[in-house]
Order: structure tokens, then sequence, then C-alpha cells
């Protein structure tokens, strides 16, 4: 529990798996302290969202993939091939990339708007992580157990979204759409906005990349 508070005052999100023994609730750590807001839970289910049999729809606050998941691992004939893993555990490591993504663009986002501001802008890192999960959750059916997390409601998946290739593009998504989903404050949200339109501010050129 210690280390679970000195997380929370560190901003630092705990995403963990849940028990695999499904209606059968189990104590297990740290997913046992879901009631701390830096704290994750996650089930797995399969491709169609339906949790797998194994899955423990009470103690988990997400669910996503994680059945019959591709993984590469040694062997001592071949060198490598791929084999296939399931379970909460594998769920967790794919909720752990996500809401790595949604911190390096929350990084992104708090040093544009630190030097539009002037001076420092960030937000806990678990706080920003549970207002961008909310907009990759659809609404699920009373008693359907835990959100089903669909990235792409957030995020850009398909190529030619938008343009890797500029980093100006990517700055701009960042500013216009990723600020939309950090935080339930509008008036928090809008006044970013305004700020960052306001000072034009526009990331550095890549290399070789025309104005």
């Amino acid at each position: 529990m210690q280390l679970i508070n000195e997380a929370l005052h560190q901003g630092i999100v705990v995403v963990c798996s849940t028990s695999d023994e499904g209606f059968t609730r189990q104590n297990v750590w740290p997913a046992r302290y879901s009631s701390y807001s830096n704290v994750v839970p996650v089930a797995a289910c399969d491709a169609n969202g339906k949790l797998t049999a194994y899955s423990s729809e009470i103690a988990a606050q997400y669910r996503i993939q994680g059945e019959q998941i591709a993984v590469s691992s040694p062997d001592d004939k071949l060198g490598s091939r791929l084999n296939t893993e399931s379970g909460s555990s594998v769920a967790t490591a794919m909720v752990s990339g996500i809401a790595s993504l949604v911190l390096a663009c929350q990084h992104i986002l708090d040093s544009t708007l630190a030097n539009a501001m002037n001076g420092p802008f960030q937000q806990p890192g678990y706080q920003v992580v549970r207002h961008v999960f909310e907009k990759m959750v659809s609404q699920s059916p009373p008693n359907s157990g835990p959100p089903l997390v669909q990235p792409w409601l957030a995020f850009p998946f398909r190529e030619g979204d938008f343009g890797l290739a500029r980093n100006s593009e990517f700055e701009a998504w960042i500013r216009d759409e990723f600020l939309q989903c950090t935080s339930r404050d509008t008036t928090l949200v809008t006044s970013c906005h305004d700020t960052l339109a306001n000072n034009c501010l526009t990331a550095p050129k890549l290399q070789g990349e025309t104005p």
C-alpha cells in the first residue's frame, strides 16, 4: 500500500492484471487496490470483445483483447518463432503500451503549453490516462462487464489519418485533438486551446521538411 501511495503522489499509473479464475474472486495485488485512482486492473477478452471464460469481470476496470495474441519467443532450433499467449497479463501489456502512448503525447502537450504559458503546466499522469481511456471506451450494455478499450476512438489508426511524416501536422493533432481527451474540465481545455492558438505555436521542422 505504501508503494501505491508513493506512486499516486508522483502521478504514476499502475496498470495490473487480474486473477484468471473467472467468477472466483481472488485477492490479487496490486489489483486489490483498485480504489486508488492510479491503479488500473485489466481483464482479457477475445477479438470480438467478449470476456474470456477465465477473466474476472468483477475485479477489472477495463477489458482489452488478451486471447490468442501473437508473440515471439526464443527457440533452440529455429532461432525464433511466433507463438500465441492468452490471459489478463497479456491484456495488461496491451493496456500498458496504450497508456505509455498517452503519456508520451501528454509530455509533448505539457511542454508546448509550458512554452505558451511561460511556466510549468502538468496534470498527474494517472488523471490524463483515465480521461483519455474514457474516450477510448464505448457505452456498454448494463452488466456486460468492464468497458472495452478501443484505442481508435482516441487515436488515428489508419495510415494517412494525418501526416506522420510532417512534424507540424502531428503537433497540430496533439494541440487540437489529443487536448480534447485529456480533461473533463471543458473550461480548462478551451483555455489551453486558445492559449496555443493565440501563440501560433508550431513544432520544429523535421530535417528536410518543407514549410
